[in-house]
């Protein structure tokens, strides 16, 4: 594949030290590989970058800073987490471990893009805000996904959306709670509370389709003890992980007051 163009036929080759054994490379697989496969960072990238540079409302140095957030957690939070849980702990494959990453990239970059669209969000109809910022979150994930494999999965989307709903939905609905008497402590438990419910319904949902697409729903009602299990544990393990994700976002609202102002602004929170 030339270096110039990075668009060709891949040989990949699995090479491993047998000794005398037989053998130490595999047959060359061939691969086409496309130039349109390195556009997965810049695609992610690239909707929350036009946000921060062409809105004038973003073009303030508080506004700038959520580049620090997004950096801590792409470059610093999740390399550790991957790193140490995934592949230490876990002992997952680097592919599922990549493949997680992609799309933990694909939510923070969708997420940074709701907060920079905060100011215009606040003026537009509740109903009209949440199915704006949800289309927008679900455009980012599944552009990043597509340009990543070069082709559609559904589950692949599914995977990234369940996550993408349950944090938009569970931030709409502690703000609910929270609308007569708004204190960060209180909205924080409610929305810990709700992202778990959030994760464990479209866990389920999830469950179903996966199976339904593949081995049926009779294998649903074989596996219904084990998935009774594994369904909440999940909820919980990703609901904190979200609600960690989130946290580095609420930071702003802390320490920023222009962020402040959006978020309460956005969910209708009184001072």
């Amino acid at each position: 594949m030339p270096w110039t163009l990075l668009n060709g036929p891949l040989s990949i080759v699995a090479f491993e030290d047998i000794g005398q054994l037989g053998p130490s490379e595999s047959p060359p697989a061939q691969v086409e590989w496309h130039w349109y496969y390195h556009l997965f960072g810049p695609s992610t990238w690239a909707l929350p970058l036009l946000l921060l540079i062409a809105l004038p409302e973003n073009r303030s140095r508080q506004v700038w800073m959520i580049l620090v957030t997004v950096a801590l957690l792409t470059l610093v939070a999740w390399p550790l987490f991957a790193n140490l849980v995934l592949g230490k702990l876990l002992s997952l494959p680097s592919l599922t471990a990549t493949r997680s990453g992609l799309q933990f990239d694909a939510l923070v970059a969708s997420w940074a893009a709701v907060w920079l669209l905060g100011t215009r969000l606040s003026r537009w109809p509740r109903l009209l805000s949440l199915v704006s910022a949800l289309g927008m979150m679900m455009l980012v994930g599944a552009t990043a996904l597509y340009v990543n494999s070069g082709s559609w999965s559904a589950v692949r989307f599914m995977e990234y959306s369940v996550p993408v709903a349950a944090l938009l939905v569970a931030v709409v609905l502690s703000a609910c709670c929270c609308r007569k008497t708004y204190r960060p402590v209180r909205f924080l438990a409610w929305l810990a509370l709700w992202l778990v419910v959030g994760m464990l319904v479209g866990g389920t949902v999830e469950a179903v389709y996966v199976l339904a697409r593949g081995p049926g729903l009779s294998e649903l009602a074989r596996r219904w003890i084990e998935l009774a299990v594994k369904i909440p544990v999940g909820a919980l393990c990703l609901g904190g992980i979200l609600y960690l994700v989130n946290m580095a976002f609420m930071a702003l609202v802390f320490w920023c007051p222009v962020y402040r102002d959006r978020f309460r602004a956005v969910l209708r929170l009184t001072k």
